[in-house]
């Protein structure tokens, strides 16, 4: 997991705050952010990534959980690594993930965003 900029920090922290004022309280689900992990089934082994937000409904997803196991939406913002892992490996390991409801790609550098 790498560092920062401050712009992509205040996207995936606004994708955060949005998701978990639209779950509301007294509902199960929350967006936590990169310092949680997901877990990428790869032909080497059990790998994982730290997307820039992650939203679940599991209960046993809740506490002192690192790692989220049943995440309902992911949200990775652009960053200045490679494009090929930001726009093509990435897409394809959280996509073929069974949990995903919903991915969202965001270039905050662009403005755009692609779900």
């Amino acid at each position: 997991m790498s560092s920062s900029t401050g712009d992509h920090t205040r996207v995936a922290d606004n994708f955060r705050t949005r998701l978990n004022r639209r779950f509301g309280s007294g509902n199960p689900c929350y967006a936590c952010g990169s310092d949680r992990k997901v877990r990428i089934p790869r032909p080497t082994g059990d790998g994982a990534r730290h997307p820039d937000a992650t939203a679940t409904c599991s209960e046993s997803d809740h506490g002192k959980a690192l790692i989220i196991a049943s995440f309902v939406v992911i949200v990775e913002v652009v960053s200045d690594s490679p494009v090929s892992v930001d726009t093509i490996k990435k897409p394809r390991e959280y996509t073929a993930l069974p949990t995903l409801v919903q991915y969202v790609l965001v270039d905050s550098r662009e403005h755009w965003a692609l779900s």
